[in-house]
């Protein structure tokens, strides 16, 4: 199956990676290129951990252009990401799926759905729908090229639903900024983000598909991400698996992965040059041993 049978942007603005079941698929990286491709490939890193009730990760985007999505941390209910638009506006986007997503946006019984918690000033939230659904946060967020970005996302138990908190750090004033707060039934006990097993992930895709996009360069560098266990102790990820995505309508052999001390750089697009196969173990070349100073500063709760 193709990337866009489980990936898809609505408004230009949605991504839809349905809770990580596209993973094998990618890793597979099989079939032949168009001679006209539409897309660059999607590139991506898929990490493991123990169950956790957060998540952190930073990026630095190097290279974008419009129709642009840099990934920064995907968990098994949802994602959350920096985007330039086919217009060139940038924001965060923050999304959460229902208990059972449908293919219609008014299919899931109430119950079931996503629900809005908490938004912050200038903040919307909106249903999406398509190959899942739920709610997400779009946040108007001008974001530069050679700036790092931190993201973490918190959740806890709120009766038989799990809240999902997600913070901005404000570089300049040396705090975290609670942007938003969604919830979500869940089948397994609630305040986890993610259980045994699960895959987080970050990664760069190509939405504007026009042909000339796959031409172009897009490229970041992710983490180190870490993850908060259930007993508050926080623990980085030191091994991540490099995998790409299958559409027969993407340019084949232009994606890589570099890392570099304790992060890693993707690419996709353009003149890259393809350095490491799909399913490739990448390993951080420096492991650190103390919590960076912004996670430190993370609240331990919000609304």
């Amino acid at each position: 199956m193709p990337l866009y049978g489980l990936c898809g942007f609505r408004g230009n603005y949605e991504c839809m990676y349905a809770r990580c079941l596209w993973i094998p698929i990618l890793l597979l990286g099989v079939g032949a290129a168009p001679a006209k491709p539409r897309a660059a490939q999607s590139v991506l890193l898929v990490y493991h951990a123990p169950p956790s009730i957060a998540i952190y990760n930073s990026v630095k985007i190097l290279k974008s252009q419009r129709g642009s999505y840099f990934q920064v941390c995907g968990f098994s209910h949802g994602y959350c990401g920096l985007q330039e638009l086919a217009n060139g506006r940038h924001i965060l986007i923050f999304s959460v799926w229902d208990l059972a997503p449908a293919k219609g946006r008014k299919k899931v019984p109430a119950a079931d759905r996503a629900q809005v918690v908490y938004l912050a000033q200038n903040v919307r939230a909106e249903r999406f729908g398509g190959e899942g659904t739920g709610d997400h946060v779009l946040v108007p967020f001008r974001w530069h090229i050679g700036r790092t970005y931190h993201v973490a996302i918190r959740s806890w138990a709120m009766a038989k639903r799990t809240a999902y908190g997600i913070w901005l750090y404000d570089s300049f004033r040396h705090r975290w900024v609670h942007l938003a707060t969604l919830s979500t039934p869940t089948e397994r006990p609630p305040g986890l983000i993610s259980g045994e097993g699960s895959g987080y992930y970050a990664f760069i895709e190509d939405f504007h598909r026009d042909t000339i996009s796959a031409k172009q360069v897009r490229q970041a560098v992710f983490g180190p991400m870490w993850t908060e266990g259930l007993h508050g102790r926080w623990r980085v990820l030191h091994r991540a698996v490099f995998g790409s995505s299958d559409a027969r309508w993407e340019a084949r052999g232009h994606i890589s992965a570099k890392v570099f001390g304790d992060r890693i750089r993707l690419a996709t697009g353009g003149n890259t040059r393809q350095n490491v196969p799909a399913g490739r173990v990448l390993k951080l070349r420096h492991i650190p041993t103390k919590i960076p100073i912004v996670l430190r500063r993370l609240p331990q709760r919000a609304r």
